[in-house]
């Protein structure tokens, strides 16, 4: 009898002990999903947080290296300033020195293609497809892979219609702002302001009619700012088309802005970047501060 009783006795606390951890099982289970949802909400609200700071910073480091860089003699192009928490890159290229998607000649829109990485073939399909898409009456035609294109028909607006015009697979959609541009306005491209990749496509190309020698700075310029936190394998890009006063003491216009997410490597960034210096140097020496 004494037997039995402990039998049962033991049965007993091993069910107790086994409830016991089904409850605990239990209220984790419940518990780890709001915590997890817990961190995600805060790791949110720190990214947009930093975002956003970043955004209202990269604003006014925009309008005033613009307005100080009219005075630099050499154009600022892309630069690597470092202060004790952040690697920035800052660059202002001058409009005048880029392939205009309307105004350029076929020819011209070819070198710009060709700068891109394209074939002399795919180059020459893609120039005649954008010449088609901006034209009014440019008929129908077929993208450099073979499929049908909605044409536009009209001027283009933004450089990031060449997507409508070019596989993403035949190149990456952050290099054409690097090439083209809507703001040119001319069938030309500055010698003072073009790219050095884009220079010898068009010189090996023998264009050089298309190389504007003693050009100066152009009314519109993209100002781009990249800032990674050290440590961090992403930043921010900050990048701002800013058209000069018409007169003196007027301020400049930001006809647009943009903020996306900078991986390190993006190909956007040149392999290649000059020395902090000048106008970066002085506002970015100071940003942790």
């Amino acid at each position: 009898m004494k037997s039995l009783l402990a039998s049962l006795r033991d049965r007993d606390g091993g069910f107790g002990l086994i409830s016991a951890l089904l409850f605990m099982l239990l209220i984790s289970a419940a518990i780890t999903p709001l915590a997890i949802a817990g961190r995600v909400q805060v790791l949110s609200t720190a990214y947009t947080h930093e975002r956003r700071e970043f955004e209202i910073l990269a604003d006014g480091l925009t309008r005033t290296i613009y307005a100080l860089n009219r005075h630099e003699n050499a154009p600022l192009r892309w630069q690597r300033c470092e202060t004790e928490r952040y690697v920035f890159y800052v660059d202002i290229q001058d409009q005048s020195g880029l392939v205009d998607l309307n105004s350029a000649s076929p020819q011209l829109l070819q070198f710009g293609f060709r700068a891109l990485g394209l074939n002399e073939t795919d180059a020459l399909t893609a120039a005649t497809l954008a010449e088609r898409y901006r034209s009014p009456g440019g008929g129908d035609a077929d993208d450099i892979s073979g499929s049908p294109v909605d044409l536009k028909h009209a001027p283009f607006e933004d450089v990031t219609e060449l997507a409508d015009l070019i596989d993403a697979e035949k190149i990456s959609m952050s290099q054409p702002q690097r090439i083209f541009t809507v703001f040119n306005k001319t069938d030309t491209v500055a010698l003072r302001h073009v790219g050095g990749h884009l220079r010898r496509i068009i010189e090996e190309g023998r264009g050089l009619e298309f190389l504007a020698d003693g050009a100066g700075h152009s009314s519109v310029s993209e100002v781009s700012i990249v800032r990674f936190r050290k440590g961090r394998p992403s930043g921010f890009l900050f990048q701002a088309m800013m058209e000069r006063a018409a007169e003196e003491g007027e301020r400049a216009r930001m006809l647009r802005r943009t903020v996306s997410v900078m991986e390190e490597g993006d190909t956007a960034i040149p392999t290649e970047t000059g020395p902090c210096r000048g106008v970066a140097e002085l506002l970015t020496r100071s940003y942790d501060q």
